[in-house]
Protein backbone atom coordinates (compact mmCIF):
# COMPACT_ATOMS: atom_id res chain seq x y z
CA UNK A 1 0.00 0.00 0.00
CA UNK A 2 1.19 3.52 -0.91
CA UNK A 3 2.28 5.96 1.66
CA UNK A 4 -0.77 8.97 1.86
CA UNK A 5 0.28 12.54 1.07
CA UNK A 6 -1.37 15.66 2.28
CA UNK A 7 -3.32 15.83 -0.80
CA UNK A 8 -5.41 12.61 -0.10
CA UNK A 9 -7.09 14.73 3.05
CA UNK A 10 -7.74 18.17 2.22
CA UNK A 11 -11.27 17.70 4.51
CA UNK A 12 -11.88 15.86 7.25
CA UNK A 13 -12.19 11.81 6.37
CA UNK A 14 -15.44 10.47 7.37
CA UNK A 15 -16.74 7.87 9.58
CA UNK A 16 -17.20 5.37 6.65
CA UNK A 17 -14.10 5.62 5.57
CA UNK A 18 -11.33 5.49 8.03
CA UNK A 19 -13.93 3.32 10.19
CA UNK A 20 -13.40 0.19 7.85
CA UNK A 21 -9.78 1.10 7.85
CA UNK A 22 -7.43 -2.03 7.75
CA UNK A 23 -4.40 -1.72 10.84
CA UNK A 24 -1.93 -1.21 7.69
CA UNK A 25 -4.00 1.69 6.56
CA UNK A 26 -3.65 3.59 9.78
CA UNK A 27 -0.28 2.53 10.22
CA UNK A 28 0.99 4.00 7.07
CA UNK A 29 -1.51 6.69 6.46
CA UNK A 30 0.20 9.86 8.44
CA UNK A 31 -2.54 12.59 7.55
CA UNK A 32 -5.98 11.52 9.22
CA UNK A 33 -4.81 11.46 12.97
CA UNK A 34 -5.00 15.67 13.15
CA UNK A 35 -8.48 15.68 11.74
CA UNK A 36 -9.46 13.26 14.11
CA UNK A 37 -8.03 14.61 17.41
CA UNK A 38 -7.08 18.35 16.72
CA UNK A 39 -5.00 20.19 19.08
CA UNK A 40 -3.87 24.22 18.86
CA UNK A 41 -0.31 23.45 17.91
CA UNK A 42 -0.37 23.99 13.82
CA UNK A 43 1.07 20.06 12.53
CA UNK A 44 4.55 19.06 10.84
CA UNK A 45 2.75 16.51 9.28
CA UNK A 46 -0.71 18.00 7.94
CA UNK A 47 -0.53 21.70 7.96
CA UNK A 48 -4.00 21.68 5.56
CA UNK A 49 -5.97 21.24 9.49
CA UNK A 50 -6.82 24.27 11.15
CA UNK A 51 -5.07 24.26 14.92
CA UNK A 52 -8.10 23.87 17.26
CA UNK A 53 -9.37 27.47 18.44
CA UNK A 54 -11.73 28.12 21.56
CA UNK A 55 -14.94 28.11 19.19
CA UNK A 56 -14.13 24.49 18.09
CA UNK A 57 -13.43 23.41 21.79
CA UNK A 58 -16.67 25.23 23.28
CA UNK A 59 -18.73 23.16 20.66
CA UNK A 60 -17.18 19.97 21.94
CA UNK A 61 -18.35 20.89 25.47
CA UNK A 62 -21.69 21.11 24.53
CA UNK A 63 -22.34 18.96 21.43
CA UNK A 64 -22.60 15.41 22.25
CA UNK A 65 -22.79 14.36 18.72
CA UNK A 66 -18.99 15.67 18.30
CA UNK A 67 -17.69 13.82 21.15
CA UNK A 68 -19.67 10.54 20.04
CA UNK A 69 -17.50 11.35 16.54
CA UNK A 70 -14.48 11.53 18.71
CA UNK A 71 -15.18 8.66 20.68
CA UNK A 72 -15.91 6.82 17.94
CA UNK A 73 -12.28 7.03 16.51
CA UNK A 74 -10.94 6.50 19.97
CA UNK A 75 -12.30 3.52 19.83
CA UNK A 76 -10.92 2.55 16.51
CA UNK A 77 -7.60 3.87 17.71
CA UNK A 78 -7.50 1.83 20.84
CA UNK A 79 -8.29 -1.43 19.31
CA UNK A 80 -5.24 -0.89 16.71
CA UNK A 81 -2.90 -0.32 20.14
CA UNK A 82 -4.24 -3.63 21.44
CA UNK A 83 -7.25 -2.43 23.68
CA UNK A 84 -11.02 -3.32 24.07
CA UNK A 85 -12.48 -0.32 24.96
CA UNK A 86 -15.89 -0.64 26.72
CA UNK A 87 -19.39 1.51 26.88
CA UNK A 88 -20.16 2.94 30.26
CA UNK A 89 -23.23 0.53 30.57
CA UNK A 90 -21.41 -2.43 29.41
CA UNK A 91 -18.91 -2.23 32.17
CA UNK A 92 -21.87 -1.41 34.57
CA UNK A 93 -23.42 -4.61 33.78
CA UNK A 94 -20.69 -6.47 35.32
CA UNK A 95 -20.90 -4.67 38.95
CA UNK A 96 -22.70 -6.18 41.73
CA UNK A 97 -26.59 -5.30 41.54
CA UNK A 98 -26.09 -5.13 45.24
CA UNK A 99 -23.85 -2.06 44.71
CA UNK A 100 -26.43 -0.60 42.37
CA UNK A 101 -28.13 1.56 45.00
CA UNK A 102 -24.92 2.71 46.36
CA UNK A 103 -23.37 3.57 43.19
CA UNK A 104 -26.16 6.14 42.19
CA UNK A 105 -26.34 7.83 45.09
CA UNK A 106 -22.25 8.49 44.70
CA UNK A 107 -23.15 9.55 41.06
CA UNK A 108 -25.83 11.85 42.16
CA UNK A 109 -23.85 13.13 44.73
CA UNK A 110 -20.84 13.37 42.15
CA UNK A 111 -23.01 15.00 39.60
CA UNK A 112 -23.20 18.57 40.66
CA UNK A 113 -18.90 18.63 40.88
CA UNK A 114 -18.55 17.03 37.54
CA UNK A 115 -16.84 19.64 35.01
CA UNK A 116 -16.40 17.17 31.67
CA UNK A 117 -19.18 15.26 30.08
CA UNK A 118 -17.17 12.01 29.98
CA UNK A 119 -17.71 11.68 33.90
CA UNK A 120 -18.95 8.00 33.77
CA UNK A 121 -15.89 6.53 32.16
CA UNK A 122 -13.09 4.66 34.28
CA UNK A 123 -9.96 2.85 33.60
CA UNK A 124 -11.96 -0.45 33.82
CA UNK A 125 -13.84 0.07 31.07
CA UNK A 126 -10.13 -0.76 29.34
CA UNK A 127 -9.18 -4.27 28.91
CA UNK A 128 -6.12 -5.80 27.02
CA UNK A 129 -7.14 -7.95 23.77
CA UNK A 130 -6.43 -11.55 23.66
CA UNK A 131 -3.86 -10.09 20.87
CA UNK A 132 -2.70 -7.23 22.39
CA UNK A 133 1.00 -8.15 22.39
CA UNK A 134 1.20 -8.82 18.81
CA UNK A 135 -0.90 -5.62 18.35
CA UNK A 136 1.07 -3.08 20.87
CA UNK A 137 4.36 -4.59 19.54
CA UNK A 138 3.83 -3.74 16.28
CA UNK A 139 2.44 -0.17 17.01
CA UNK A 140 3.50 1.41 20.27
CA UNK A 141 5.03 -0.85 22.66
CA UNK A 142 9.10 0.04 21.54
CA UNK A 143 11.31 2.26 22.57
CA UNK A 144 10.66 4.74 19.63
CA UNK A 145 8.35 4.83 17.34
CA UNK A 146 5.98 7.42 15.24
CA UNK A 147 2.91 6.39 17.10
CA UNK A 148 4.37 7.61 20.11
CA UNK A 149 3.65 10.94 18.45
CA UNK A 150 -0.34 10.02 18.05
CA UNK A 151 -0.81 8.99 21.47
CA UNK A 152 0.53 12.52 22.58
CA UNK A 153 -1.80 14.56 20.65
CA UNK A 154 -4.82 11.96 21.12
CA UNK A 155 -3.96 12.35 25.01
CA UNK A 156 -4.12 16.07 24.93
CA UNK A 157 -6.61 16.95 22.14
CA UNK A 158 -9.21 14.58 24.12
CA UNK A 159 -8.60 16.53 27.47
CA UNK A 160 -9.47 19.82 25.79
CA UNK A 161 -11.93 18.42 24.12
CA UNK A 162 -14.62 16.88 27.08
CA UNK A 163 -13.27 13.44 27.37
CA UNK A 164 -10.67 14.21 30.24
CA UNK A 165 -11.25 10.83 32.11
CA UNK A 166 -11.07 9.22 28.65
CA UNK A 167 -7.68 11.01 28.00
CA UNK A 168 -6.44 9.81 31.65
CA UNK A 169 -7.65 6.29 31.36
CA UNK A 170 -5.50 5.92 28.28
CA UNK A 171 -2.49 7.08 30.10
CA UNK A 172 -3.32 4.77 32.70
CA UNK A 173 -3.42 1.46 30.43
CA UNK A 174 -0.06 2.65 28.65
CA UNK A 175 2.20 2.98 31.78
CA UNK A 176 0.52 -0.44 33.14
CA UNK A 177 1.48 -2.32 29.66
CA UNK A 178 4.96 -0.43 29.65
CA UNK A 179 5.95 -0.99 33.12
CA UNK A 180 5.07 -4.62 32.92
CA UNK A 181 7.15 -5.13 29.49
CA UNK A 182 9.74 -3.94 31.42
CA UNK A 183 9.84 -0.52 30.79
CA UNK A 184 10.41 -0.71 27.56
CA UNK A 185 9.15 3.00 25.92
CA UNK A 186 11.95 5.89 25.97
CA UNK A 187 11.56 8.07 29.28
CA UNK A 188 11.50 11.30 27.31
CA UNK A 189 8.32 9.82 25.89
CA UNK A 190 6.63 8.87 28.97
CA UNK A 191 7.23 12.76 30.28
CA UNK A 192 5.53 13.91 27.32
CA UNK A 193 2.68 11.58 27.69
CA UNK A 194 2.48 12.59 31.44
CA UNK A 195 2.53 16.13 30.26
CA UNK A 196 -0.28 15.69 27.88
CA UNK A 197 -2.51 14.70 30.68
CA UNK A 198 -1.66 16.41 33.62
CA UNK A 199 -0.12 19.87 32.81
CA UNK A 200 -2.33 23.17 32.34
CA UNK A 201 -3.46 22.56 28.82
CA UNK A 202 -2.05 25.66 28.37
CA UNK A 203 1.53 24.02 27.77
CA UNK A 204 1.72 21.84 24.83
CA UNK A 205 3.59 18.93 25.66
CA UNK A 206 6.82 19.96 24.01
CA UNK A 207 7.42 23.31 25.55
CA UNK A 208 8.66 25.11 24.80
CA UNK A 209 10.01 24.03 21.39
CA UNK A 210 5.87 25.50 21.07
CA UNK A 211 4.38 28.36 22.42
CA UNK A 212 2.03 28.65 25.60
CA UNK A 213 -1.30 28.61 24.24
CA UNK A 214 -2.89 31.87 25.43
CA UNK A 215 -6.50 31.00 25.01
CA UNK A 216 -5.91 27.83 26.80
CA UNK A 217 -4.53 29.79 29.67
CA UNK A 218 -7.54 31.78 29.73
CA UNK A 219 -9.94 28.55 30.08
CA UNK A 220 -7.65 26.70 32.24
CA UNK A 221 -8.10 29.68 34.76
CA UNK A 222 -11.67 29.89 34.45
CA UNK A 223 -11.86 25.88 35.28
CA UNK A 224 -10.34 26.40 38.12
CA UNK A 225 -6.27 25.52 36.97
CA UNK A 226 -3.84 27.33 38.88
CA UNK A 227 -0.50 27.35 37.29
CA UNK A 228 2.24 27.00 39.61
CA UNK A 229 6.11 27.39 39.81
CA UNK A 230 6.99 23.70 38.60
CA UNK A 231 4.44 23.87 35.53
CA UNK A 232 6.82 25.74 32.75
CA UNK A 233 9.26 22.81 34.05
CA UNK A 234 6.75 19.94 33.21
CA UNK A 235 7.36 16.27 34.21
CA UNK A 236 10.93 16.71 34.13
CA UNK A 237 10.93 15.64 37.35
CA UNK A 238 11.06 11.39 38.18
CA UNK A 239 7.95 10.63 35.83
CA UNK A 240 8.33 7.16 34.68
CA UNK A 241 5.15 5.59 35.64
CA UNK A 242 6.61 3.57 38.11
CA UNK A 243 3.98 5.43 40.81
CA UNK A 244 1.39 3.71 38.70
CA UNK A 245 -0.30 0.64 40.64
CA UNK A 246 0.72 -2.04 38.29
CA UNK A 247 -1.88 -4.60 36.82
CA UNK A 248 -1.48 -8.03 37.07
CA UNK A 249 -4.36 -8.10 33.72
CA UNK A 250 -0.76 -7.60 31.99
CA UNK A 251 1.62 -10.37 33.18
CA UNK A 252 0.41 -12.98 31.63
CA UNK A 253 1.80 -11.24 28.08
CA UNK A 254 5.27 -11.10 29.44
CA UNK A 255 5.91 -14.08 31.30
Amino acid sequence: MRRTTETDHPTPPSPKSWGNWSDHELEYTHNYIQWLFPIPEVSQHNARVPPLDRQTRDAFLTRQELRDRMLQAWKRMMAFYGWDVHDADESNDAEDVNDTESDEDMNDAESDESTTPSSTFDSASITPRDDFLLKAQDTWLMRDNHNHLRISRMIRSMRILGLYQQAQAMLNSLVQANNAAAFIVNPSTLVVWFDAAMRPTCYPPIYPRAPVCNWLRDVDYEDGTEESEDDEEGASFECDGREVEYSPEYSRFFQ
